[in-house]
């Protein structure tokens, strides 16, 4: 055992520090990547003696504990080239999904709501047109430069969604105070129920009646779900029967409610009202 245990720490003496230099310069090639790729590494026995020549003792060592930085950098290669986990794709599955569906969800009120707005303003506009055409015109019912029979011009037919009015218009050919049938003087606005517009017709009743729309309609988006004339006296009492009654109305309002599809947006519907002096009426 004595000569065992002498044989052991000669060994130790002389291959350690060469066993040391061969770890070295190991980790130096790969650390620079001039290891050639497949080659191994020489094995090295894993328990070996090693002699303190200044102590004379020798004990077992294991040489194959970790050289320091050694086992860190590998496992840290090992992980950045290990590419990722189901878990973790899994995970970024449903992240992306989640934000896409963020995205979509956002891009599709964006467009609702340009879309509700484009419909609000095109519906608004053509709803104050309308209110207005019919104010200018309307206004001027009962109009006349005639001194003879001032009552020729007036109000003809006042319904809840009909209004028939006259006016002269002085056409330089037979001067004032003369009803043509063909100077688009009969003037008549009414609702279609059938079709959901307001119609404008000319020269009702004669040869020469023509019509066109003023709002609404089967070819466009706009329909007008709801039209009404309401008729007052010079008091600003509403009068209950109209057109039996004509001769009394001094003031006229005007009720428009229009719709339009916007989309996911729905329906927008607007509401128009407009009070019209009539001051050619009752003078």
């Amino acid at each position: 055992m004595r000569a065992w245990y002498l044989c052991c720490q000669f060994c130790g003496m002389w291959f350690s520090p060469f066993l040391h230099e061969c770890d070295h310069q190991y980790l130096s090639c790969r650390r620079q990547g001039k290891l050639e790729q497949g080659r191994r590494r020489p094995r090295r026995p894993r328990l070996c003696c090693y002699a303190d020549l200044n102590s004379g003792a020798g004990d077992m060592i294991d040489n194959s504990a970790k050289v320091p930085g050694e086992r860190e950098g590998m496992v840290q290669k090992n992980r950045k080239r290990g590419g990722f986990t189901l878990v973790e794709l899994l995970i970024a599955m449903v992240i992306g999904i989640i934000v896409i569906g963020g995205l979509v969800m956002t891009y599709q009120k964006f467009v609702a709501s340009v879309t509700a707005q484009n419909v609000s303003a095109d519906l608004q506009l053509s709803g104050r047109a309308a209110i207005e055409f019919m104010t200018r015109e309307i206004r001027m019912a009962g109009f006349t430069q005639s001194t003879g029979d001032k009552y020729k011009f007036g109000v003809e037919e006042a319904q809840a969604t009909k209004l028939r009015f006259t006016w002269d218009q002085m056409n330089a050919s037979t001067g004032p105070g003369d009803l043509e049938d063909d100077q688009e003087e009969i003037i008549t606005y009414y609702f279609d129920v059938t079709d959901g517009g307001i119609k404008r017709q000319l020269n009702e009743g004669t040869p020469n009646m023509s019509r066109q729309p003023l709002i609404g309609g089967p070819d466009g988006q706009i329909r007008v779900s709801a039209f009404n004339f309401t008729y007052r006296d010079e008091n600003d009492a509403v009068i209950t029967s109209p057109d039996d009654n004509r001769a009394a109305i001094r003031t006229i309002v005007v009720t428009l409610t229009a719709e339009a599809p916007a989309g996911r947006a729905g329906m927008i519907e607007r509401t128009f009202v407009n009070r019209i002096r009539c001051r050619n009426l009752g003078i």
